[in-house]
């Protein structure tokens, strides 16, 4: 799938598969820089595109790349004067869902969360302001089915988020049942519209 079309999350992105491609580097844990491969996997973008994007990122020292086997495995370029500015960016404007996703990775009760509204549209290429604000919907465990879920804790995991965002974290909740049934017009409205998943087994919306 090509993204040749600007970024509405940082439209001084080139384009939104060059911030992609950005955001799948600079946001890999250190010990598992991502291969050509992986990136086109995690980002939906050709894997041709993806080629295309990190030589120009490379030239343009940005990125680092090595080949290992038959794969070339991509790095931030840290000795790039710009690379704090950058990733910094690169984490402001792209990062909710990998942050959000780790923190809540093995919270108790937790099936499936997702960012919704302003920010997600703005991911899927919906043109509008800045969002001011990450809003997320975490689905816990139907009551009886995990008493380890809780809400409080889940909360007082996503605060400290929004300092290094610079944006307000709204977190919504829903049990299991509710979110499969749709079963009020806010869950309704919420499923139709974008959303970006970051945690649980399902696709983006």
């Amino acid at each position: 799938m090509g993204r040749s079309r600007r970024s509405q999350l940082f439209p001084l992105f080139r384009s939104e598969a060059q911030a992609r491609v950005l955001s799948a580097v600079y946001l890999a844990p250190e010990d598992r820089a991502p291969h050509v491969a992986v990136i086109a996997e995690e980002t939906g973008l050709a894997y041709s595109t993806v080629q295309r994007e990190v030589a120009a990122l490379e030239d343009a020292g940005l990125v680092r790349s090595t080949t290992v086997g038959r794969a070339k495995v991509v790095r931030p370029d840290t000795a790039s004067p710009v690379y704090d500015e950058l990733a910094s960016l690169v984490l402001k404007t792209y990062g909710p869902a990998t942050l959000l996703g780790n923190a809540l990775r093995g919270s108790p009760g937790v099936v499936e969360a997702y960012i919704f509204g302003s920010w997600a549209a703005r991911y899927h290429g919906e043109r509008g302001a800045d969002p001011g604000d990450i809003d997320v919907l975490v689905v816990l465990s139907d009551p009886g089915a995990d008493a380890g879920a809780d809400a409080d804790a889940i909360e007082d995991v996503l605060t400290p988020i929004e300092k290094v965002l610079g944006r307000e974290i709204n977190v919504v909740f829903t049990r299991e049942r509710e979110w499969s049934t749709q079963s009020s017009p806010f869950l309704q409205t919420v499923k139709a519209r974008p959303l970006v998943a970051v945690a649980g087994d399902l696709d983006d919306g």
